[in-house]
């Protein structure tokens, strides 16, 4: 297909590539494809040929996230999928089936950005799922957002990349569970430019550059010293005389 969502390079140097009409592996060296694709009649294929992300993780496996069907793990020494959807029946299945991106933290954990569902944790050990939604209820929820892509930082954060919702940048703990949001303050230089992100990337030394969706870029140093500036302010009886 022409339309390619994700471009991923495995460990032994394959490319694959998520389209929306099945799955391409790419090998360099004979510059030919493999293609995989949905078979209603074979439970050991694709669940849907709507591929929105491709991740290898640790162990050598590839994970797919589908449009509407789930994730997909492909086995390569058996050639087979293993499918992950959502059963409502099932409350051990995984919550959501809208999978926009694939990554896994330090400890080994896959996390699953979903477009309407907020985020998903997977332990490949114990075959258990763990929901981050938002709640209007609990304010130390996540916000309620469509997450387009996951990234980690090298500080073990997970990097929350919203689609188009006005929610500022993420920043996610997955050993607490909890996050720290940064949102544009007009009153403050030093803020965001927008709520509005398209892509976030951390730099080798550590810089945070965030792309908002009007094309400007901000830039992030952790390790920058803030010096505050006080002076008089004759509106302000309460500023420096």
């Amino acid at each position: 297909n022409l339309s390619s969502w994700n471009i991923s390079e495995d460990q032994e140097g394959y490319l694959w590539f998520g389209t929306q009409s099945g799955l391409s592996r790419f090998e360099k060296k004979t510059g030919t494809f493999t293609n995989f694709w949905h078979d209603p009649d074979n439970p050991d294929t694709l669940s849907d040929n709507d591929i929105f992300s491709v991740f290898e993780d640790s162990r050598g496996f590839v994970w797919m996230g589908t449009k509407h069907h789930g994730a997909n793990r492909y086995d390569k020494k058996t050639g087979k999928f293993t499918r992950y959807q959502h059963d409502p029946t099932d409350p051990d299945s995984i919550p959501a089936n809208d999978i926009q991106s694939i990554i896994e933290d330090r400890l080994g954990f896959l996390w699953f950005g979903t477009r309407d569902q907020g985020l998903i944790r997977f332990e490949p050990d114990r075959g258990i799922f763990t929901h981050f939604s938002h709640d209007p209820n609990d304010p130390a929820s996540l916000p309620e957002m469509s997450i387009w892509d996951l990234s980690v930082k090298e500080d073990g954060r997970i990097i929350i990349i919203p689609s188009t919702s006005a929610v500022g940048l993420i920043l996610f703990d997955p050993v607490t569970g909890t996050y720290e949001q940064y949102m544009s303050d007009p009153g403050s230089p030093f803020s965001l430019t927008t709520n509005t992100i398209q892509d976030a990337f951390e730099d080798s030394r550590g810089i945070l550059w965030v792309v908002h969706n009007n094309g400007k870029v901000d830039k992030f140093d952790p390790q920058a010293h803030r010096f505050n500036l006080y002076r008089n302010n004759p509106a302000n009886s309460r500023s420096l005389a």
